[in-house]
């Protein structure tokens, strides 16, 4: 069922499914808890989520600062790499800005742009994949990832501890 992440670096497994693990800590309990904690936990969460949404645009930043050491030792031509490099750069930053949104707006709305960012990341992440900027093991990995911080987002939106007004 998840033979495609055979080829996942161990400690990027590992560590990525760690990184899960407060998502459903933070959400898990909103069903059993009074709402007044719920909102601590919420905003938790959210405050969370930034943290790893501003993560996934900075590994775009890293991954544009390698590929650009590449470039210039290829001599490739030197317009197009400076638009490639606008575009990598640019969005590495995308995730932060919402990621700080997320953090200024109610819970209900914070929560949702959280994983809509996240949920975009992912898309974002697969071009870069496929283009063959990042390793092919890191597609299985990224999609495991996010639809497990999803369905956690979900959770808690569903919870009724948070109302979406």
């Amino acid at each position: 069922m998840f033979s495609f992440l055979r080829d996942v670096p161990r400690p990027a497994l590992v560590l990525g499914l760690g990184g899960v693990i407060p998502f459903y800590i933070l959400s898990l309990p909103l069903w059993l808890t009074d709402p007044l904690y719920g909102y601590v936990l919420i905003d938790s969460m959210i405050t969370y989520g930034a943290v790893i949404l501003s993560f996934l645009g900075a590994v775009h930043w890293g991954a544009a600062m390698w590929q650009g050491e590449l470039e210039e030792a290829r001599e490739e031509d030197e317009e197009e790499m400076d638009r490639a490099s606008w575009a990598r750069y640019g969005w590495s930053v995308i995730p932060a800005l919402i990621a700080w949104i997320g953090t200024l707006l109610i819970p209900f709305a914070g929560l949702m742009l959280i994983a809509v960012g996240i949920a975009l990341a992912y898309f974002i992440d697969l071009r870069a994949c496929r283009a063959g900027f990042f390793p092919e093991w890191y597609e299985g990995l990224r999609k495991v990832l996010t639809i497990l911080v999803l369905l956690a987002c979900a959770n808690a939106a569903v919870s009724g501890v948070i109302q979406p007004y």
